[in-house]
C-alpha cells in the first residue's frame, strides 16, 4: 500500500505520521520516512458551557 505524505498510520500500537510518500516501508524502521507521535487521547472533555453536557454513556448507570 502507498501512503501519501502526511498521512497517519497506526502500526504495532504506535501511531506515525509519513514525511514522505512510502510505500513497503515500516514505520519503526524508517524513521527518515515516518514520525513517531505520542499516543492519542483516549477521552475528551467538555467545556463548562457546552450544549453537549450531559448527553452520552453514563458509568454507573443511575
Amino acid at each position: 500500500m502507498a501512503y501519501p505524505k502526511g498521512a497517519y498510520v497506526l502500526h504495532q500500537g504506535a501511531l506515525y505520521e509519513a514525511l514522505e510518500e512510502s510505500q513497503g516501508k515500516q514505520p519503526d524502521q524508517h524513521p527518515d520516512a515516518w514520525r513517531a507521535l505520542p499516543p492519542p487521547a483516549d477521552e475528551a472533555r467538555l467545556s463548562a458551557g457546552s450544549p453537549h453536557q450531559g448527553l452520552g454513556v453514563r458509568w454507573p448507570p443511575p
